[in-house]
């Protein structure tokens, strides 16, 4: 996959919605339609360009790449999901929906809409990431003394405390 290294080289790539269309079908079935209802790999596309059929003779359904995913029927153009996702991974300290909602051109709603779903794919690809022991070097866990609850303040601890 291509690195792009900034929006407007995103847009120039990917300016259309068969373009987006096809950007998403190459990240996520790799080449090869995977049908969402019996996990088939292959499907053969239909006339509209955008739908595939199951080659199953069991199955036979229609699917698009948008089905059974994290989009499910999208209401936003794929352009904009895709813009979306690019400037969800750029951003060190995360994107806001307001941020969101100006950069791509959509309600404050859709853009929270939006970040939620492509949060939740993120948490649902990372869940194996972290699998064997972890070490976390000069970390700091807890806050100040002052911002304590009254029964909780440690004398000269500075927050550091370990009881």
């Amino acid at each position: 996959m291509e690195n792009y290294n900034s929006l407007s080289a995103l847009i120039k790539a990917i300016p259309d919605e068969s373009a987006a269309r096809a950007f998403m079908e190459k990240i996520i079935w790799n080449g090869t339609p995977i049908c969402p209802h019996c996990y088939n790999q292959g499907g053969y596309k239909l006339k509209d360009g955008k739908t595939y059929k199951c080659k199953d003779k069991r199955c036979r359904k229609t699917f698009t790449v948008t089905v059974e995913r994290f989009l499910k029927k999208p209401k936003c153009p794929l352009t904009k999901w895709v813009y979306a996702i690019y400037l969800c991974t750029i951003h060190k300290r995360g994107v806001s929906s307001y941020q969101l909602a100006t950069d791509i051109h959509v309600t404050q709603k859709t853009a929270w809409f939006m970040l939620h779903r492509i949060r939740k794919l993120f948490k649902d690809k990372a869940h194996d990431i972290l699998v064997e022991e972890v070490e976390i070097d000069e970390s700091f866990v807890g806050g100040k003394n002052k911002n304590r609850h009254r029964c909780k303040k440690i004398k000269n601890s500075e927050g550091r405390s370990l009881c």
